[in-house]
């Protein structure tokens, strides 16, 4: 049996990577013997945890961020005497620092194998999701080259330019100083789009795979709910989540004579800033009473909403690498309308769901309206899709596990191209 080291920023908080995480975690629970280290999981006899970068301030926030002597020598301190088979690092860089990346090294130069799931594109962005906050705009000015500190330059961070110029510098550390494309044995992408980013960007082909996420059943209902005439959306609010063109293509929906009864919930948080800019653009199209924002709530009232919605939407305009909401909404018995740009779109199109063109009001409104306008056989074809679905991802997260199990095994040093 296999002794296995995860590591990852996050395990109790929210998003799909520590989602991933939590479930890897629980489907080999009978299968490998588990360590965990994350900033957030707890103190035990297996599990580690990190003091986040994120939570120093100042200068110190500055100098953690790019590389935290204290993280390492707390990795290192509570390894010694551990001996590990393989290491297994999903997203870390929001908490965890390139530090990290030294221990890595000198782990492999003791024969554990290393793996790593990109669930965003950290090993080719310093901005980790191929997009330009200040230009709003997608942006993949840094695949392909050698040096990502670019990232400074074009002021990619949502949170301005000494965020872009920290991630930059991070990159330099990563992706030159630690060359990451080479560190680790193997490096699993949740989406045939993401890999073939990597792959644009140099990645060795052999180490490259593809699986697809675990997805729990906990958005799984037995009885779906009475829809209401309501739409949905549910995630972060942030620019990149492009939640304004909802909000425009619901205002001009809403004048159709059989729709002027609809409601659309908004269900989230984050960017503090950009919600009330999507505040004031509700109030200036006289939606007050029509658009409701919920902010965060216990995933099992989530779930209630997402099953009474008619549709829910996803109009994002940045590279999502899966599109869990998609499969979320499906499993709630909803169809999922999301833009066709990057995975989400794919995701979209093999769960039951809807696409319409990335970034286009007009396309969102038509899609939307001919769903809604002929629901009950909408309905009934999403239903017959549903069923296989379901059955297809029971199925899913046992391949999920089997697949990690080959990886995991010394015979699988090299990973088959597909």
């Amino acid at each position: 049996m296999k002794t296995v080291l995860h590591i990852g920023s996050g395990y109790k908080k929210g998003g799909g990577g520590a989602f991933v995480l939590r479930e890897t975690l629980r489907l080999l629970e009978n299968h490998t013997i588990n360590y965990l280290i994350a900033v957030d999981c707890g103190n035990s006899e297996t599990t580690k945890e990190i003091k986040s970068w994120q939570q120093y301030r100042g200068l110190q926030k500055v100098i953690n961020a790019v590389f935290s002597a204290e993280q390492y020598n707390e990795i290192k301190k509570w390894t010694e005497g551990k001996k590990f088979d393989v290491i297994h690092v999903q997203n870390y860089l929001s908490g965890l620092s390139p530090s990290l990346l030294k221990f890595l090294r000198e782990q492999k130069k003791q024969g554990v194998r290393l793996i790593f799931t990109a669930h965003e594109y950290s090993g080719i962005c310093a901005n980790s999701c191929l997009y330009n906050y200040e230009k709003n705009a997608v942006c993949e000015r840094c695949i392909g080259s050698k040096w990502k500190f670019r990232c400074a330059f074009l002021n990619c961070d949502r949170r301005g330019r000494l965020y872009s110029v920290l991630k930059g510098i991070r990159a330099s550390i990563y992706y030159n100083r630690e060359n990451i494309k080479d560190l680790f044995d193997c490096v699993i992408c949740v989406s045939e789009f993401q890999k073939q980013k990597y792959q644009q960007d140099g990645y060795d082909s052999q180490k490259l795979t593809f699986i697809q996420n675990p997805v729990s059943d906990v958005f799984s209902v037995s009885r779906i709910p009475e829809k209401k005439k309501q739409i949905l959306y549910y995630g972060r609010i942030s620019p990149e989540k492009n939640i304004e063109l909802l909000i425009d293509a619901f205002a001009e929906m809403i004048k159709e004579p059989d729709l002027t009864e609809y409601k659309l919930l908004l269900i989230g948080s984050g960017d503090s800033v950009y919600q009330d800019r999507l505040q004031r653009r509700i109030r200036d199209l006289k939606l007050e009473k029509t658009v409701t924002f919920c902010g965060m709530m216990p995933q099992e009232e989530v779930v209630k909403h997402v099953g009474e919605s008619m549709i829910c939407v996803q109009p994002a305009k940045l590279y999502e690498t899966f599109g869990l909401t998609v499969v979320e909404s499906l499993l709630a018995g909803t169809p999922c309308l999301a833009s066709d740009i990057g995975a989400v779109g794919a995701t979209a199109k093999q769960f039951g769901g809807y696409v319409f063109t990335a970034n286009n009001r007009d396309s969102l409104i038509e899609t939307a309206k001919t769903i809604l306008n002929n629901y009950p056989e909408e309905l009934n074809r999403f239903f017959e899709k549903r069923q296989c679905v379901i059955d297809a991802i029971r199925e899913t997260n046992i391949l999920y596990k089997n697949r990690l199990l080959e990886i995991y095994s010394e015979e699988s040093k090299r990973i088959e191209e597909n």
